[in-house]
Parts: C-alpha cells; sequence; structure tokens
C-alpha cells in the first residue's frame, strides 16, 4: 500500500515537473469570430506587413511557415535572447545570433469562427570559446507570439483590437485560488468589427 502511494506520487510530481518546464507562458489558441477566409488572408497581409517572408503555406491544412528572421546579434544578443527565450545557460561559449520563424495553424470551426494557433521556433547560436559554433534550440517565453496575436488582431478588427494574456491555469493559482476547473483555455476573441 506504502509502495503504490509513493509511486502515484512520484507520477504526479514527474507531471507536475514536466507541466512547469513548459510553464504555460505560451499564449492558449485564439479563437475569433471571423470566417477562415478572412482570417486567412490577415495572417497572411499581417505577415507581410511585419516583414516576415512565408517559406510554405498550405491553405487545406491551414498552415504557414515563415522563413527564419534574424532577431539579434552582436553583442547585445545575450541579453535580447532572455526577452524571447528561455536561455540555455552556456559554461564553454558565448551567444553570437538568435533567429525565429513563426509555425501557425488556422483552423476552422464554423462558418463565422476560426482558431489560430502561434508557434516560434527560436535558435541561438553559440561560438565556443574553443572554436567552432553550434546552432541550439531554446524554448520560447511567448513574446513574440503575443506580438504576432496582437498585429494579426489589429489588422483583422481595428485598433481597438487588444490581447489580454488569460487568467493564470490551475498550476500557476496561489494556494487557495480555486476556480471552476470546467473552464477552457482557449481565448475567445469578441466581433469587433463595425
Amino acid at each position: 500500500m506504502f509502495s503504490k502511494r509513493v509511486g502515484l506520487l512520484f507520477i504526479v510530481l514527474i507531471l507536475c515537473a514536466r507541466f512547469s518546464q513548459s510553464g504555460g507562458k505560451l499564449p492558449p489558441p485564439l479563437r475569433i469570430h471571423a470566417p477562415f477566409q478572412a482570417a486567412w488572408k490577415a495572417m497572411l497581409e499581417t505577415l507581410d506587413l511585419q516583414g516576415y517572408k512565408v517559406s510554405m503555406k498550405d491553405k487545406a491544412s491551414g498552415t504557414i511557415r515563415t522563413i527564419m528572421h534574424e532577431y539579434t546579434s552582436g553583442t547585445l544578443t545575450d541579453s535580447h535572447i532572455k526577452k524571447i527565450a528561455e536561455r540555455v545557460g552556456l559554461l564553454d561559449g558565448d551567444w553570437i545570433k538568435a533567429q525565429y520563424r513563426y509555425d501557425l495553424q488556422i483552423e476552422f470551426l464554423s462558418e463565422t469562427e476560426t482558431v489560430v494557433v502561434v508557434d516560434t521556433n527560436i535558435r541561438g547560436l553559440m561560438r565556443k570559446f574553443l572554436g567552432g559554433e553550434e546552432w541550439i534550440q531554446l524554448n520560447s517565453r511567448g513574446r513574440l507570439e503575443e506580438e504576432l496575436i496582437l498585429y494579426f488582431g489589429r489588422h483583422l478588427f481595428g485598433e481597438t483590437f487588444s490581447y489580454d494574456r488569460p487568467s493564470p491555469e490551475f498550476w500557476e493559482q496561489k494556494p487557495g485560488d480555486f476556480r471552476e476547473l470546467t473552464e477552457r483555455p482557449t481565448r475567445m476573441v469578441p466581433d469587433h468589427r463595425p
């Protein structure tokens, strides 16, 4: 009986640790009151207006991918990486460059509702003290995703669009902060069209 409790506790702790590593920092899928076609077109226009080049788009699957965009290079690379990614501590080198690309998923829900998922692939170029360079994948803090969602929403709905990060989910709550567990993590954006 004791070993079952210890085993169950161990499994729960592992799951909690894995969840906290992802940190819940990425914005949840954005659910909007707009037809798929309008959302698709607005996202492509937003990417173009923000200076991102599209490397792959497949309307049938709702997938858009941009080419790698150089975020920063030079002496301030380390501090800039801290802003957008969970930095990997370097013991044997320095960051010399950071790049990212967007992987977007636009999904049809109904004639008037669409879901937009924004994911960012971030990598940093490390120059080792003893020579050589290596690209290292970094985990996003969610800042780039939120910025793109905000630009997209303002392009589609106008300047009155605002994106407020949803309140903390279950694992991020303070003790005694009890909410209904039936709340959905998907953010529903009201229709801002005139």
